[in-house]
């Protein structure tokens, strides 16, 4: 007889993550919000086209900020160095800095027409600007030394263009693009090295956690990682199709990526907490909209951004709530042979995923019940996550060994 021993571990993140940790926040606006970024708990900007948002409280207001900006002109990233000083750069070489927290901005001359896709300050002096033009294909590295008072062109290898770029510091940073494109400097930009290309995809951002570890993520759901500063890179397996435009990480093993919608899932959300061996679908909202940019000051809190003007906050449900009293009522038999009981505590909507130990999905359904019973008989020996979600939000989550 096969026996299955239950460890219950109630985890605010398993594999699958915390599903109603994403809650939508209110933009004020219907316009792609293009990225996003916080100086500190509370205090964050988010760029969309002829206007930057501002948030004193974390998000729970945002306040336009239109002076010096045309109101039709598209802007695709921003950074900040302060609370006071920051740049957003958009199409036909567009930068503006600003030296009031967001209230104003003043243009600077960029010496390009191309479309400025990302920009990225280390320092209130030090930044670089990497931009696109889809006429000849051909991209652009900017670099400053002086807050953007001058910027100068860095010679890079090909004629690739840029999507994102990402520093650590004055000389170690990354920018990928089209049709895998990949470069990266340990210099500031003196020299760019081009590493051999893993994929053919196009990358559409970079994120590197130390100057070791990074990760690129870009279409048809790739994502690549390198442990050696971008030398050499790997395939990582996301499990989806879809355009991935966003990728964060809050150490070397806990990340995210964001991407496109899924027909009848909603926008592509996944995490992973041992560095993208396996990568786990997360909720984080309805209806058909694309995520493209996401940010994050800790494991626990962090914004995400997409179209029709959507920000999202993650903030896990505090592990101070007893989940157990809110949702599980009894789980048996312990061992267990071939049918395995759930009790809930009350009558309700819930969600009973299955997931083996690589991220794979045995089993996914919805019941509208206060007990049901799973049949267990035709799984393999090994380990097992069961992720049990609330129509509320709430989720739990137990980890299965079938020995």
């Amino acid at each position: 007889m096969k026996n299955i021993t239950i460890f219950v571990a109630f985890m605010m993140m398993a594999l699958w993550g915390n599903a109603q940790s994403w809650t939508e926040q209110t933009s004020g606006v219907t316009s792609t919000i293009t990225n996003v970024f916080f100086i500190n708990d509370t205090v964050g900007w988010v760029s969309t086209t002829g206007k930057v948002l501002k948030t004193t409280d974390a998000g729970v207001n945002w306040v336009a900020n239109t002076l010096g900006i045309q109101p039709t002109q598209n802007l695709a990233s921003l950074c900040f160095s302060s609370e006071n000083i920051g740049w957003v750069v958009g199409f036909g070489g567009k930068i503006l800095k600003t030296t009031d927290g967001g209230f104003s901005w003043s243009s600077q001359n960029s010496g390009t027409t191309r479309n400025l896709s990302t920009v990225y300050f280390v320092n209130d002096s030090i930044g670089w600007i990497v931009g696109v033009d889809s006429t000849n294909s051909y991209g652009t590295i900017l670099h400053t030394l002086n807050g953007g008072a001058t910027w100068t062109s860095q010679t890079h290898f090909g004629l690739y263009t840029f999507y994102s770029a990402m520093f650590l510091d004055n000389n170690h940073g990354w920018a990928v693009g089209e049709a895998g494109a990949i470069q990266r400097t340990v210099d500031g930009g003196v020299n760019w090295l081009y590493p051999p290309q893993p994929v053919t995809n196009d990358l559409n951002d970079v994120f590197f956690s130390s100057p070791s570890k990074g990760w690129a993520v870009g279409a048809n759901g790739t994502i690549i990682t390198s442990s050696d500063s971008g030398a050499t890179w790997t395939a990582q397996n996301s499990g989806v199709n879809s355009f991935l435009f966003g990728v964060y990480f809050t150490s070397d093993t806990e990340g995210w990526v964001v991407g496109s919608y899924i027909n009848g899932q909603g926008p592509t959300f996944l995490y992973t907490n041992n560095g993208g061996i396996t990568w786990t679908s997360q909720t984080a909202s309805t209806g058909n909209f694309n995520a493209g940019d996401l940010f994050f000051l800790t494991s626990t809190k962090g914004w995400a951004v997409g179209t029709n003007g959507k920000i999202l906050k993650y903030s896990p449900v505090s592990s101070n709530n007893s989940l157990q009293n809110e949702l599980l009522l009894n789980f048996y038999p312990n061992p267990v042979d071939n049918l395995l009981n759930i009790e809930f505590k009350e009558f309700g909507n819930y969600t009973i995923q299955v997931l083996d130990i690589n991220g794979r999905e045995l089993l996914n359904t919805k019941i509208n019940a206060k007990q049901t019973t799973l049949n267990t008989s035709s799984w393999s020996s090994g380990v097992y996550n069961l992720i049990i979600k609330h129509e509320t939000g709430y989720l739990e989550s137990k980890r299965i060994v079938k020995q």
